[in-house]
């Protein structure tokens, strides 16, 4: 079968969790004899091929790169935002490139930078749409539903009005698919995908890998873990506040990341200031886990999904992770970790406790997170794309 997928960005443009599992389906699905195309923004026109993938860089006519966003004055960006709600001048490009390689299906996934004319440029090709929802960027300008410290429980004026050019050309899509059931379910509830034909949870792929970190010993000593960008909505803070409520000279917490900004992380390292806090930066992920007991993951935002988790437990480390968003449906709670209501930032506290407590979750968690962990194999995801795949076009 010939996909061609889409995504805001694909290596070496990488920012996070969604371009890592674009880039795992791409190549396996390679691996598994399907001819894959990827389309993507970059600073400029470019083409490559990258482990069997053919990649094409568009540079789509907006104000800026998405990745210089942060260079640019803040008046600029919401006439950015307006272009990307449905990017009519970008749409002749991709209905040149859909043309050009003719795939059986067109596969998009996050679309920041690209709009939405992706669709429509598709369907004038009539060729069949899956789009995997991967974050709220067709509910909420900043893609994230969080603003000023604090949740989104519904669309803002603006990202309402942001939002409904987007959800216009949603019926051009013939699969829905939601990285988990929080967030395809979001999606329906604000009307976007009613009239598709299918619509199903397919959760984000992980590629185990090696574990060469320092191995654990068995003191008494927890070494816990926070794994990603060091930012408000993360809950970084929460982390650092509630140990430092504990007081307990068995827990180290280890900080693996960069700060959204050089400043806040700055703010984190003198205001949490301890023996027992060590940032490390970004390290790859088989520097992370060996060392580590457990994973904190404590969100304030509604993630939709947080592959971290099952990272984590692939690697025999339990999760601790907050109630939001899709984060309940990949952490059984007292089975592959636990988990704690962010509306009550004392019950993280009382999580932490617990592992000071009743030992028992050394002895049983880490083969339970691995098994939970098997669930989110490459093969395993890829193959439900594939059948998903061949429902369309049949």
């Amino acid at each position: 079968m010939k996909v061609l997928i889409f995504n805001s960005l694909y290596t070496p443009h990488l920012v996070g969790g969604a371009e890592r599992s674009v880039q795992l389906l791409a190549e396996t699905l390679v691996s598994r004899g399907h001819r894959v195309s990827v389309a993507s923004t970059g600073p400029s026109y470019g083409q490559d091929r990258i482990n069997g993938v053919d990649v094409y860089y568009l540079k789509t006519p907006n104000l800026y790169w998405m990745r210089d966003s942060a260079r640019q004055p803040v008046l600029v960006k919401p006439i950015w935002h307006a272009i990307d709600t449905d990017n009519r001048l970008a749409e002749p490009h991709y209905r040149r490139l859909i043309e050009r390689l003719r795939p059986d299906i067109v596969h998009t996934n996050n679309l920041a930078g690209l709009s939405v004319a992706v669709w429509r440029a598709a369907d004038r090709t009539d060729i069949p749409v899956v789009h995997t929802i991967r974050d709220h960027y067709l509910l909420c300008a900043r893609s994230t539903m969080f603003r000023r410290g604090c949740r989104c429980t519904s669309q803002c004026t603006d990202c309402r009005i942001f939002s409904l050019g987007k959800k216009q050309q949603a019926s051009r899509v013939t699969a829905a698919v939601g990285i988990s059931t929080y967030i395809l379910e979001k999606h329906l509830r604000y009307g976007f995908f009613t009239n598709t034909a299918i619509s199903r949870t397919i959760h984000n792929p992980i590629l185990p890998v090696e574990n060469r970190g320092t191995k654990r010993d068995a003191t008494d000593q927890i070494n816990i873990g926070f794994v990603g960008r060091l930012a408000p909505h993360k809950g970084v803070e929460l982390l650092l506040s509630s140990v430092r409520r504990i007081d307990s000279p068995r827990f180290r917490i280890h900080l693996y990341g960069e700060g959204q900004s050089h400043e806040y992380e700055r703010l984190l390292k003198d205001r949490y200031t301890s023996s027992r806090v060590i940032f490390h930066g970004v390290r790859p992920p088989e520097e992370i886990y060996g060392s580590l007991d457990m994973l904190v993951v404590p969100s304030l935002c509604d993630e939709a999904f947080g592959r971290i988790v099952p990272e984590a437990n692939a690697q025999g480390v339990p999760v601790i992770t907050s109630n939001r968003g899709g984060l309940p449906e990949i952490v059984r709670d007292c089975d592959n970790g636990f988990i704690f209501d962010a509306d009550r930032p004392e019950s993280l506290t009382e999580r932490l406790k617990q592992l000071l407590t009743d030992d028992r979750w050394r002895r049983t968690m880490p083969d339970r997170a691995r098994r939970r962990a098997q669930d989110f194999s490459t093969d395993s995801i890829t193959r439900q794309y594939e059948e998903l795949y061949g429902e369309v076009v049949r």
